[in-house]
Formats: structure tokens, sequence, C-alpha cells
């Protein structure tokens, strides 16, 4: 929604074609004195204006000026306003839109200012069906009624944080909150009204209505009543809040009041009839004088809710020093009446302190992924069954706690990225473009973004899983011919660390670290030892690393932990196996190796190595990840407060406060609000521009039966017409469509996805020059330099060469060279320049 303001008449006389909805709010603004910790009213003088909502919009009706403007609006018209509500005090809007597509709904929770642009709050959360809100203006929390899972959900609207309090409530559809008392009331089916504490706590029937009827209600905490439609159609009922005195209001109508709102001494209301829908206001002590507010030509129900500066009366916040490290909520009248509550997955492990409880490996091994609890799989309680499912075969996995999924890389000549349904197995395919060459999955819960590292590309892929956002962050490394090999995230700090390895040689790496606009901040220290593996240690912000460390006889491989801002590195593990996976998980670190069992895992320094397996884990574990895993959220993070200003996505960082990040196609205007990107793409002689005007990928990397491009503009046929042809210095692989650089061929590193460039090498030495051998391959030569006679394929001059030289024994691949001699047709050689390294 964009908020606009602009003055119209859109309630009186409005057109009988439209179809309304109206939740409405009163503003009332009274003087207000607190005196030994009570509120009183000083002045009774005070001016209203109602608000409403019409479809897509909300808006305003003085009754002073007799005038309405509209105050929030999605032009759009996509979606429409299902309830919201006020904080007064501040000027905000709470509001609840719902959007239609394709038979499809999905409910938001927004904020906005008059003027100003909407916030998305709960984006962490899935709330279908949200009916109802309200706005506690004392802790500035929020009170849900989610109609899908009958339940009241209360919220922090500064953090990501939200928990049931009352679960399985019989079609519940309104709320209404008592700050001063620390009571809540809710209506259900059936006219059943019920009230409960504002912790959850305390739950009972305060009042049974008409059993045909489903009650409407109100409070007026400036008055201490409270307000229900009565069993008559016309009579609306009330009782004080400090006694049982009960009354009644006669409104002079013979309609269906459907909704009410009260606000001292003026009742407004909602009727229907067969034809017809009006809006009414009168004194809420006689009602004897109707005024309409306005009406239309269908009959609608309308749903009224009041908030007001009376309405909103202050107090001493309870938690105010924020006690609770997730969410403290109003629990009774005193000033020190609080509860602390924790979101899912979390327990209360002391008065204020939440932490996880919930925690899970999820093993995947060949077909089968195990769930298995933590504790249970640490202490080998082998009386603990693990969960399983089937699952495709994976080669990545992380999981995502919040929404009960996992996301992970499928294992196969076409890898493809999918989401599974933790609770029922659902498998999606989750995004439909280029991932055979994902080497790592990370997930951020914090900002709930999903990583990737694109190795062919360069580029790191930021997914924001609420907002269906992708953005690719191209790497500028400071060194060429380089090969990314891993990804480590550090949620709090807003960087990300690359593993590169240089030139193809596997001896030689580095680790670079980025910001999240993709600019090379820094690069690690050379190390002694050659790293293969990274994660980050989410709590200290230091480098966990698996590496090799050579000796002059010897090879063996130690866990490493780095501390970034010192430079020094100690040892958590030794004569550790090759890392293939590597997990930093609060204070422990897990590991997988090659053709093992299960997985390992140490807690201390040299401590002693876990080794987690159970029998039925029959085959080698392909990939592991942990639920559970909470990062202590950034103090005063900016991101919380309005999204930080931005306009997409806004990643917190405890150095430079926050980035906000635009999605693919989109850029950075003013540093916060993302723009159509209108440049002209540029794209290198050696890359190629997609139709898309925001994407170029390498030249090699079109039509090679792979959508590079995220629209597939690189493998459509206008422009695969000479698909199966390659560059003079570049070779097709055997199976698929790619081509890659001759150079690649033969170097010990696997580049075809049918890996057959690595396939038929043999190597030999000449003197102290290196000369490569493959099945296929092409060799350049100069005249000056190569002179053959008769039409020769390039294998025949190299096998004359062998022929020519005795070869030094040399194991590679674990083949046995002595002696190669190929006979072929006789050649005449001069000079030939060796192909080194």
């Amino acid at each position: 929604m964009t908020i606009v303001m602009a003055s119209s008449s859109v309630l009186r006389g409005i057109s009988s074609s439209l179809n309304l909805r109206y939740c409405l709010t009163v503003f009332v603004t009274v003087n207000l004195q607190v005196a030994n910790g009570r509120t009183s009213f000083v002045s009774q003088s005070f001016s209203s204006t109602v608000l409403y909502s019409n479809k897509h919009q909300i808006l305003a009706y003085n009754r002073g000026s007799g005038k309405d403007f509209v105050v929030l609006d999605d032009p759009s018209r996509t979606s429409e306003v299902a309830a919201f509500d006020i904080d007064v005090a501040n000027g905000k809007l709470f509001v609840v839109t719902v959007k239609k597509e394709s038979n499809i709904s999905s409910t938001q929770i927004a904020i906005a200012t008059i003027g100003g642009k909407p916030t998305v709050l709960f984006k962490e959360h899935s709330f279908d069906h949200v009916v109802d809100i309200a706005f506690d203006w004392i802790t500035k929390n929020m009170y849900l009624v989610v109609a899908n899972g009958s339940k009241i959900v209360v919220c922090r609207t500064d953090r990501p944080y939200c928990t049931d309090i009352f679960n399985g409530r019989d079609g519940a559809h309104s709320i209404r909150l008592d700050t001063v008392r620390g009571d809540l009331y809710w209506g259900e089916r059936h006219g059943r009204v019920y009230k409960g504490r504002m912790d959850g706590k305390l739950s009972q029937i305060f009042l049974f209505g008409d059993p045909s009827k489903t009650a409407e209600i109100g409070i007026d905490l400036a008055t201490e009543r409270f307000y229900w439609q009565g069993s008559q159609s016309n009579i609306v009922e009330f009782i004080y809040l400090n006694n049982v005195t009960q009354s009644e209001i006669v409104i002079p109508a013979i309609r269906t009041p459907s909704a009410l709102a009260i606000s001292q001494d003026m009742l407004y209301w909602s009727e229907v009839s067969e034809n017809k829908s009006t809006l009414s206001i009168c004194t809420s002590q006689r009602c004897t004088k109707q005024t309409v507010l306005g009406q239309t030509e269908t009959a609608n129900y309308f749903k009224l809710k009041l908030s007001s500066m009376s309405m909103q009366p202050t107090r001493p916040n309870p938690c105010r020093k924020r006690p609770c490290s997730h969410i403290c909520a109003i629990s009774g009248p005193a000033d020190n009446d609080f509860s602390c509550l924790c979101p899912r997955h979390f327990s209360l492990i002391s008065k204020t302190l939440c932490e996880v409880t919930v925690s899970s490996f999820f093993v995947v091994v060949e077909e089968e992924l195990f769930k298995a609890p933590v504790d249970a799989a640490l202490n080998n309680d082998l009386s603990v069954q693990d969960e399983v499912m089937r699952v495709p075969r994976m080669t990545e996995i992380v999981v995502d706690d919040a929404e009960s999924v996992l996301y992970g890389v499928t294992y196969g000549q076409v890898p493809k990225l999918i989401k599974i349904n933790i609770n029922n197995g659902l498998v999606t395919e989750f995004w439909a473009g280029a991932s055979e060459h994902i080497k790592s999955l990370v997930f951020d819960p914090l900002h709930r973004l999903l990583y990737w590292l694109d190795s062919q590309h360069k580029t790191v892929v930021l997914f924001n899983v609420d907002r269906k956002e992708m953005t690719r962050i191209q790497l500028h490394s400071s060194r060429s011919e380089t090969i990314a090999e891993d990804l480590a995230v550090d949620f709090r700090r807003g960087i990300f660390y690359i593993l590169f390895e240089l030139n193809g040689v596997h001896q030689d790496r580095v680790i670079q670290q980025y910001g999240l606009d993709g600019r090379l901040e820094s690069e690690l220290p050379k190390m002694s030892y050659k790293p293969e593996r990274i994660a980050i240690d989410q709590s200290t912000g230091s480098l966990v690393m698996s590496a090799a460390v050579s000796s002059e006889d010897s090879v063996h491989r130690n866990i490493f932990v780095f501390d970034v801002q010192t430079g020094a590195s100690s040892v958590l593990a030794e004569n550790t196996l090759f890392v293939t996976k590597l997990h930093a998980w609060f204070s422990r670190t897990f590991w997988i190796t090659p053709y093992q069992r299960g997985f390992f895992g140490i807690a201390e320094p040299k401590g002693n190595i876990s080794h987690i397996v159970r029998e039925y884990w029959r085959s080698p574990t392909a990939a592991i990840a942990i639920s559970g895993l909470h990062v202590n959220p950034i103090e005063r993070a900016m991101c919380s407060v309005e999204n930080g200003g931005c306009s997409n996505t806004c990643v917190n960082s405890i150095a430079k406060g926050r980035a906000c990040i635009c999605p693919d196609g989109m850029m950075l205007e003013d540093g916060t609000l993302c723009v159509t990107h209108n440049k002209t793409l540029e794209c290198t002689h050696d890359e190629f521009a997609c139709t898309n005007d925001f994407q170029c990928i390498r030249w090699q990397y079109k039509c090679n039966g792979v959508n590079d491009c995220d629209d597939g503009s690189d493998e459509k046929p206008s422009i695969c017409d000479e698909v199966g042809k390659c560059s003079p210095d570049t070779h097709r692989c055997a199976k698929s469509l790619e081509c890659i650089p001759v150079r690649l061929f033969c170097d010990g590193v696997a580049h075809c996805q049918d890996e057959s460039d690595e396939v038929n090498c043999t190597t030999v030495l000449l003197g102290t020059n290196e000369f490569r051998l493959s099945g296929v391959f092409t060799v350049k030569w100069n005249s000056e330099r190569l002179i053959a006679v008769g039409i020769l394929a390039a294998a025949v001059a190299f096998a004359m060469i062998i022929s020519y030289a005795k070869c030094q024994q040399r194991k590679y691949r674990s083949v046995d060279t002595r002696h190669i001699e190929l006979k072929q047709l006789p050649v005449t050689l001069s000079k030939m320049q060796p192909i080194h390294g």
C-alpha cells in the first residue's frame, strides 16, 4: 500500500454499485491527568474523527467539517483492508490487508504513518485470515485474532517475535483490550464473550449472549463500561467493569446492528437491512437522536472498532525496562505485573530468559531424511526414534525453523533448488533458474534470507523468502582466475566470506571478506595451512575452518578457529579426515566426511570428537542441517524500526547500522529506495546479455542446455541455431552442451557437468615440463615451432613426443605411468613449446 492524502467525498452519496466493508475507528482527544496511579479525565471537550475502510482504502470522516479524506490507499486496488487499529499518541496505523490471486488469499500486516510508506510487520510468520487486531499502546505489542487456526496471538511490533496465547477458540472474530487491568476480551460464535489476561492466563467465559447471534463487542475505558449486542435486534447492553451493574441502550431503529463502537457519550454503529447498510451515531446515554453518517444501497455487514485517546489512557509500563529476552506482556493492574513469553521453539528457563529447546538434526542419507533430536543424538539415546521421510537425494540442506521448511539442492545431472515442508513432506521446486553450480546454502534466521554461492557465475545469491525477491551479488575479487569454493555468512555483522582457489591450484587458497554490496572489504592474511571448508560462529564472528596442514613427508587435517579481528588462529580438532560440510551451532562444531555414515562433532578445543550415527543410517551422509539455531538479536537494530527506511530488503550490520538491498532489475536511488533499473545493460565482450535487461552471463554458458539467464533467453532456439559449435579456445564436453576453455581439460578439477573433462587423463613428465594428454583434446601450434607432414590429429604429435622421451615414474589418479608409447603415422618435428601447469 501507498499512503496518500487527498480530499474526497467518499462516504456521502456513495454509488449504489459499490460493495463496501467498513472497519470503523474513532479519534477522540481529551485532557488526561494521572494522580495516585489512576487516570482521571479533567476535560470532556473533544472533537471526533471517524476512520473507516472502503475496500483498498482507509478514509477519515470529520464530524466538525462534515468532510472525509483518504489516509491510506492501495493504488493497484489488488488488496482489501480487512482490519486496522491505531496508535493514537504516535499517529500510526496498523493495517491488515488481504490480497487474492487465482483463488489464493495472502494476508499482510503493516504499520504506516499518515503520509508515509507502510512497513510490513511479522513477515517472519505466516498468518492466514487475520480477522481483527488490537494494539497495546502501553507495551507496543499487537494482538491478533487468527481465524485459520482459531487462535489469539501476541507479537512485538519492534522485533520478529510472536507467540500463541489462546488456542482452540470457536470462531473468535473480535478483540478488545483493557490495558489498565491487564485484561483482554474476545467474541466467539453463539454469542459467547470470553475474558483472559493479556499474557494468556486465566481464560474464562465473561458473558453469554444470544446463541443465534455473533456477539459484537466494545469497551469504553473512560466510563469503565463493556458493551455488547443484546438479545433483541435494537438493544445494546453494557456492564460496568468494576461491578455487576447492567443496563441497556435502545437504538431508535428496527434494523439489525452488526457492529458497534463507543466513545464516552457517543455510540457508533452500523446496521443492515435487506437492501441498505447505514453508518450512524447517537449519544450513548439515551440514544434518542440518530444521525446518519452515510449509507449504501447494498446490504453489507460492517465491522467497527474504536481507538481514541480516551480509550488509550496511560499507566506505568511494567515492561519499560525490557526485563524479558523476547516478549513482555501486561499481566495485571499493578505497576510490576508483567509476564515474559517465548516464541515458538523457545521455552522459559528463568523468569525473564527464553532459550531454544526444540532442536533437531536433519540428516540426508540417500533418499531418506532423518530428523533426530539433538540431545538424544549427542547422548546416543537409542530409545528415542528418529522421524523419517522420503525425499530426493540432496547435496545441500538448510532449515527455516519459523516456517518448518527445508531448502535443499538435489543431486543429479541437472540439480534443482527445492523446498520441503517438514510437517507433511511436500516437495516443491523453489527456484527454476540455474542451480547446478550451487556450492553452499546458508539460511539467515534474523533477516529470513537464503544465501547460496553460484561458483560458475562468481555470484552470491540472496533470496528474501518473505518478499520473494532475489538479489545477485557479483563478486569483484581482487584476483583473476579464481574458483569460489565455499561461503560463510555473518548474520549479525552484514558480511560474508568466500573461500577461493587460485588459478586452479589446490594448494593456493585465500579467504576474502565482502560487504552485502559485493564490494571486497579485505583479504584475510595468508595462513600456514590450506583452508578447505569455512563456517561462522555467529556469537563471536570468528571463522571456523577445516584445513590441510602439510609437513615434509605427510599431510594431516585439523579444524581451526580464526579470529578475524586479531588474526589469531587456534586448533579446535586435530587429525580429522577431509571435511565436505562444516557447521557451527552454538558452542559446537559439526562436520561430514566422505564415504562415512553419520557425522562428527566437538564441543570444546581439542576435546573428544563425537561420532553421531544411527544403525539405520545405512549409507554415507550427504548433508546435514540443525534446527533451533538462535542468533542473538542486534541491539538497536535499525531494520526493526520501519524496515530501517528501506523500501525492500533491510539487513542489519553491527558495524554499519544497516544495508538496503534491491532485487534484480532494480537499483538503489537514494540509499533507501529501490527503483526500476532504467540503464542500458552493458556486458563485456566475452559475456552474453540476457533479454531481461539486468543479467550478463559468460559467453560459453550460452546454449549449454541450462537456463543461466532467469528468463531462459540464453537457450532460445533463435539464439542457439549454431549450437554445437565452440569458440576456437574452448572445447565441448562429452555429454552436455557446455563449452569450456581448453586449459581446463585434465587440470584435476571437473568443470563439465558430466566430468568428461577429467576422463582418460594421463600425465607424463618430460624433463621439468609437464604435458597433459587426454582422449579428446586440441593442440595449438606455431608453424615456426612445429612442422607436421601429412594430415595428423593433435594426439599424434603428442604421441610422437612421448615416444621420443624416457618418462619418469609418476602416479596420477592411481595410474602408474612408467613408459607410454603411442605409434601413429610418421611425422617430422621441429621445435615444440611445452605446456606448463
